[in-house]
């Protein structure tokens, strides 16, 4: 673990340490546990953090940094600025000011003609200018679960751009949304994708929930999410 820290603190892309971080905090999530069983959990999400605190070097200052960003328990964040308070190990300045990050404006729908899921489109802007942008696929024909998302190191605009380039024939359509409004719908997909046993895995999710949702927080708040469309028989 120290030596991919080490690699993805001095890489020049922002997104192989935030996704090594990302997936650390996922792997310690108490939604991931089996509501089936009673076997004692895997390492817990405060085991972790100790882990980082009681290492006090540069490798853990850069996860500590990014967890800060990416948890949203106030009482970690809390801790881990006690923590950083201490420390004097330098860091990229993409790092040392993350949250400064700012969301992309806009944000994009790519809908079917049936309407058998959704795509979001959406991206923030690291202090230092790179981009960051992710996709996120809503099955409403799994009650508006998350089935699949995936984060790139890429503007959000170049990402639309290669996603409406795949596009052929009328069935489908990538049109912008209310930021807000996609922000409540992605946010409501997490929260039934986590109530769902066995959980829906891809190689990226839900690895990248922990990105994804700290770009979330960066929309607006206040959105609607549509409820799911019933049938009738």
């Amino acid at each position: 673990m120290p030596q991919m820290l080490r690699r993805a603190i001095r890489s020049d892309e922002p997104l192989e340490l935030l996704a090594l971080i990302s997936g650390l905090i996922e792997a310690t999530d108490p939604r991931n546990r089996n509501p089936l069983d009673d076997d004692a959990p895997g390492p817990t999400r405060e085991e972790l953090l100790e882990s980082f605190i009681g290492t006090p070097y540069a490798e853990t200052t850069g996860a500590l940094m990014v967890m800060r960003s990416l948890l949203q328990d106030e009482l970690s964040k809390a801790r881990i600025n006690r923590e950083l308070a201490k420390r004097r190990h330098p860091m990229p300045l993409w790092l040392t000011r993350l949250d400064d990050t700012v969301a992309e404006a806009s944000m994009f729908l790519l809908t079917h003609v049936l309407n058998d899921g959704h795509d979001y489109l959406l991206g923030v802007t690291l202090p230092t200018g790179e981009g960051l942008s992710a996709l996120v696929y809503v099955d409403a024909n799994m009650g508006t679960a998350i089935k699949d998302a995936f984060v790139v190191p890429q503007t959000l605009d170049d990402l639309v751009i290669e996603t409406g380039n795949l596009l052929t024939g009328p069935n489908a359509s990538l049109t912008r949304t209310d930021p807000a409004d996609g922000r409540a719908a992605v946010e409501r997909a997490i929260t039934l994708s986590a109530r769902l046993w066995p959980p829906v895995e891809s190689d990226t999710w839900p690895m990248c929930r922990p990105i994804v949702e700290w770009m979330l927080r960066h929309l607006p708040e206040g959105g609607y999410a549509p409820e799911p469309q019933e049938w009738s028989a």
